[in-house]
């Protein structure tokens, strides 16, 4: 899902469709209540520390990720990728992000 609101809790809600998760599994998985991660992902409140870390692990991403939507996924072949970004110019990292908002809009609207 492209989202261009660049908050906590459209990360939340992008990460956890891109698994096709309800609010109910995710709040389940991390043994909190479905109303507490509902608040997380309108952004109405925002999880301690710990919470955070859960949700990284949970979604395979780093707590920098959430926090702010910089860096990339944590593990696997996103990491050899994450380590092979670190040679690109601000302005290659940022014509990257245009094309990855491009491939995730076509292939989410493809899905339809």
């Amino acid at each position: 899902m492209v989202n261009y609101r660049n908050t906590l809790g459209s990360r939340l809600v992008d990460l956890r469709e891109r698994r096709n998760l309800k609010q109910k599994d995710v709040a389940a998985a991390l043994q909190i209540s479905s109303q507490a991660y509902s608040q997380y992902e309108h952004d109405r409140r925002s999880p301690d520390l710990l919470t955070a870390a859960r949700l990284a692990h949970f979604y395979n991403v780093t707590i920098e990720y959430l926090a702010t939507g910089e860096g990339l996924y944590e593990h696997g072949i996103n990491r050899q990728l994450n380590e092979d970004l670190t040679f690109l110019p601000p302005e290659g990292i940022e014509e990257l992000r245009t094309f990855y908002d491009y491939l995730q809009y076509k292939y989410h609207t493809s899905r339809r």
